[in-house]
Formats: C-alpha cells, sequence, structure tokens
C-alpha cells in the first residue's frame, strides 16, 4: 500500500526549472536544430536564484527548450562572457511545459536562473525626454530621419559627435505633384518646393547595444510624433537619460539638428506631452531585454521646464 501510494504521489513532484540545448548549425525546425549541439545547460538549484552561471559552449546559431516551467528563463548573450545582452526566451516563449521548442538565436553565452528571485535589472528605470519646443523645418517622419542619423554616428559603446547631414525637400503648399496628385505644375507656377539640408549631431553613451537601440526608438517615436502634429517641422533638440531605480545615470542620447531652410518658430509643446506621456512611449518594445517603466518628459525652450510622468 505504501508502494502504491508513492508512486501515485510521485507525479505532484514535478519538475520546475528549464532545460536547453544550442547547436552551432540553423534552425531544423519548430522543434529541433541542426549541426552539432555544443552545450546542455539547466538551473542550478544549489545555486543563488538557481542561476547558472555564466555559460560559454562557443558559438551557436539555434537555441532549443526541451523544457520551461513558470518563473524560469535563459537569457542569451552575443560574447562569451554574459555581457551584451541580445535575448531572454522562458516559459512564456515556448511551445508548453515539455514540449521542445526551437529558436534561431545567435550568441556565445548563456544564463539560465529563476526570474522570481533573480534580480531584474530593469526594474525602476526610467526614461527621462528632454524635447525642445523651438520647432524648425523638418521632413514628414522626421523622427525617422533622426534615427538613421544616430544609427550613423553611434557606436557599440558611444556617438561620434561630428556632424551627419541629410537633403529633403518641403512642399510648402502641401501640392506638390506626388502628394495629392498633380495639382500643381513646378514648370509654370511656384508650388512653395524648398530644398533643405538638415546637419544632426549627435552625442551618447551607453553601455551595451540594447541600451542604444532602445534610446533611438524611443526617440524616433518621439520625434515622428512633432512631425506628425506639426507639418513640415522637428524639434531642433531633443535627448534620453536612462536612470536606474536609485536614480543612477545608466545612459543617455542627445541629438541637436539644424535647418539651412525655414526660420525658428514653436510648437504647442503640451499637446505633445500629452500625447507622450499619454502612452505613446510605452509602445516602444523592449531591446534585447532592456526596456523602461517610467517616463519623463520635459518640452521647453528654454531652462524654465515643466516635468511630467508618466509610469508604465
Amino acid at each position: 500500500m505504501l508502494k502504491y501510494l508513492s508512486l501515485a504521489l510521485f507525479p505532484l513532484c514535478a519538475y520546475a526549472g528549464i532545460s536547453v540545448q544550442v547547436a552551432d548549425g540553423g534552425l531544423s525546425s519548430a522543434r529541433s536544430c541542426g549541426g552539432r549541439i555544443l552545450d546542455n545547460v539547466n538551473e542550478n538549484p544549489g545555486a543563488p536564484n538557481q542561476n547558472s552561471g555564466c555559460v560559454s559552449p562557443g558559438a551557436f546559431n539555434c537555441f532549443l527548450v526541451l523544457t520551461a516551467t513558470e518563473g524560469f528563463q535563459c537569457n542569451i548573450f552575443s560574447d562569451n562572457t554574459c555581457q551584451n545582452f541580445v535575448a531572454a526566451i522562458g516559459a512564456n516563449t515556448v511551445a508548453g511545459v515539455g514540449t521542445p521548442s526551437s529558436f534561431p538565436r545567435s550568441g556565445e553565452s548563456i544564463q539560465c536562473f529563476s526570474q522570481d528571485s533573480f534580480d531584474n535589472p530593469n526594474a525602476g528605470t526610467t526614461a527621462r525626454l528632454t524635447i525642445s519646443s523651438n520647432s524648425i523645418d523638418g521632413e514628414k517622419n522626421a523622427g525617422t530621419a533622426l534615427a538613421d542619423a544616430i544609427t550613423t554616428s553611434c557606436g557599440d559603446t558611444g556617438c561620434d559627435a561630428s556632424a551627419t547631414e541629410r537633403s529633403f525637400t518641403l512642399d510648402r503648399d502641401g501640392d506638390a505633384p506626388g502628394v495629392f496628385g498633380t495639382e500643381c505644375n513646378q514648370l509654370i507656377q511656384d508650388c512653395g518646393i524648398e530644398s533643405c539640408k538638415a546637419t544632426y549631431t549627435v552625442r551618447g553613451n551607453y553601455d551595451n547595444t540594447a541600451q542604444r537601440d532602445y534610446m533611438k526608438a524611443l526617440l524616433e517615436k518621439a520625434g515622428n510624433e512633432v512631425s506628425s502634429a506639426n507639418t513640415n517641422s522637428q524639434t531642433q533638440f531633443s535627448q534620453v537619460v536612462l536612470n536606474d531605480a536609485t536614480g543612477a545615470n545608466l545612459a543617455e542620447i542627445s541629438v541637436e539638428v539644424s535647418v539651412t531652410c525655414g526660420k525658428l518658430g514653436a510648437f504647442d509643446c503640451d499637446g505633445i506631452e500629452a500625447k507622450l506621456i499619454g502612452g505613446v512611449l510605452g509602445e516602444v518594445p523592449a531591446v534585447g531585454g532592456f526596456t523602461a517603466t517610467i517616463f519623463d518628459v520635459t518640452c521647453a525652450a528654454t531652462s524654465s521646464k515643466e516635468e511630467k510622468r508618466w509610469v508604465a
């Protein structure tokens, strides 16, 4: 009778954790990897946070989760010392407990752990966005042009402050050919078309490309909001500063824009702030697992600034 009970109760002590394999081949199917298996990695029940520690099996291209239960995940890093975060895969990304799931993920090191007890480095991270209310001429989707300038100027750990340039045309009257058909004939009339050149000066510092790309996405989102709400306009200066839960500076990027055509103007700060703190910045997806949970937005032409906050 006792033997029967022990067998019946055994399934109640179900496995809790995560077990993965990495291979040097590509994705073979939704449940398998091609090539050579480089290593098997599991959580470590005997370690704090059940952390496996940094496991470096060599360069891999496919990540196979054999099984994963709620509360466990593995982080993937592009370097061999678990510093440059690429992606996180856990129970919420797999097909189900005990069901193998494979992913086309490249990296060189892995760390698996219990999320319930492992410190989340992004908890309480605040993204502080500052935009100047000084409005200068800008192209449609000026935020995307700004993001392109960041891509050009910024490397893995910092930005080159030397200026980058970009040419664009303005349709002052909104009736140029190709915009609303052919209402305006440039050969015989003034269609309000103007050639302009924008110069971007980008400065920044950060620890990894995830922080860089997340800040770039925030600045692109904010810039496109400004140009969408103010035709042919963009903000002259914008900046994102990331602070941790203690207020310490984690990373920052700033962009200053000058344009050779047009005059300096101003746009409605309140309207832009309302959109940004109303949830627009929260739509920016995490990059490499990095995201902010709190947003502070400042829009002002002078040092007299009003700060508004939105918590995700």
